[in-house]
């Protein structure tokens, strides 16, 4: 079910690497604005570590379907120095309804009722997979309108479990 959002709105799920004011995104985006339609695009972008370029894959056997030569960054043209996941909307001149995030329900600590980031990993310089742990620093600054509930590492299945939503306004 993807989120109910009006003309100027957008909401989005997505994950962001970033290295000062550079970053490439992953996720899909509910925007009229953009895409003309009130669909869910899908686009995933990610790094390839045998050659340092950053490409745009799609689907579970991540073909490539998009290139951006490293040359073209500056700060992150190597690495990422952060790395962020959960949901985004945006409400230019707070229009009513305000926009829905994920599937439009507030975040449960279930995965059948609650949008979800499931298995939240990052890859070190070593191209290893890292769960984010401790250190985590956990950002939200919606949660009259919006929920989040972080549910840490669930185990091998799950991994990390970022879970988020709100508020729902279509039926």
């Amino acid at each position: 079910m993807q989120p109910f959002v009006a003309d100027t709105q957008w909401s989005s799920a997505r994950i962001k690497v970033l290295n000062g004011n550079e970053f490439i995104e992953a996720g899909w985006m509910v925007n009229p604005s953009f895409f003309n339609d009130t669909e869910a695009h899908f686009y995933a972008k990610y790094m390839d570590k045998d050659d340092g370029n950053w490409w745009l894959s799609f689907g579970d056997n991540q073909v490539p379907v998009g290139y951006w030569p490293k040359e073209l960054f500056k700060t992150l043209s190597n690495f990422a120095n952060q790395a962020d996941w959960g949901g985004e909307v945006d409400n230019p001149g707070a229009k009513d309804p305000i926009p829905e995030m994920g599937n439009g329900y507030y975040a449960t600590y279930d995965t059948k009722k609650s949008a979800a980031v499931i298995h939240a990993t990052i890859v070190d310089d070593k191209y290893n997979r890292v769960t984010p742990g401790e250190d985590t620093h956990k950002v939200w600054d919606c949660e009259k309108l919006y929920t989040v509930k972080d549910a840490d590492y669930k185990g091998e299945y799950t991994g990390r479990l970022l879970l988020y939503g709100g508020p729902k306004i279509s039926s």
